[in-house]
């Protein structure tokens, strides 16, 4: 349907599910949102309580963009820009592939899709649903858009992949528990992943932050 449908009409109707959506947020989550905006940002209640809502929007048009992959992939370059991209092609040079550490900032899917479209090779690192008919779903349409797909447990495959000169996709803001590493983030101490770290010091392999 979003395929068929004009761009202009699935976007407005990806704001709809975003807004839809986001009254459905559990309270205690919402709560956390704020707080977590308000400790980070220094700022007031009410700017926190509208960039936490922002954030949980922007899901729908995201959502919608995947969606719209299958007719994207045809002209990757008319929805996305890189920008810097001679810094990738710089660290791949080297010819010991590449660690992409990126975020869950904006539409990361369509980051990797924008990529894999432009020539690069991606291993997208992928967290394992616990829908499997959601992790399917996605993993085909990663490798869709042209990403080579590994589950983040498959470390082994990594080394491997990185070692042939691909580029490893890794998403390196979420809470690494126990092990990470305690470091200054925002003004609190959070535990961060060192896996791009690891990898890339495994094989002299460079780092390049993007998103």
């Amino acid at each position: 349907m979003f395929c068929r449908a004009p761009e202009k009409n699935s976007y407005a109707i990806g704001d709809d599910i975003g807004e839809i959506t986001g009254k459905l947020v559990k309270e205690k989550r919402k709560k956390m949102a704020v707080n977590n905006v308000i400790l980070s940002l220094n700022i007031d209640k009410p700017s926190a309580v509208r960039i936490a809502k922002k954030s949980w929007t922007k899901f729908g048009p995201m959502i919608v963009e995947v969606l719209r992959f299958p007719i994207m992939r045809y002209n990757m370059n008319k929805y996305v820009t890189l920008i810097g991209a001679e810094n990738l092609d710089e660290a791949l040079k080297l010819g010991r592939g590449g660690i992409i550490a990126a975020a869950h900032s904006d539409n990361w899917e369509l980051l990797g899709g924008a990529l894999a479209q432009n020539g690069y090779k991606l291993v997208g690192v992928a967290q394992e649903q616990s829908n499997h008919g959601a992790d399917r779903f996605m993993n085909e349409y990663r490798a869709l858009i042209g990403m080579y797909v590994m589950y983040k447990y498959d470390v082994r495959n990594m080394f491997k992949m990185i070692a042939k000169g691909w580029l490893i996709g890794l998403i390196m803001d979420q809470d690494a528990a126990e092990d990470g590493i305690v470091m200054p983030f925002l003004g609190r101490d959070a535990s961060c992943a060192h896996g791009a770290a690891t990898i890339a010091r495994h094989n002299n392999a460079p780092i390049i932050p993007i998103f």
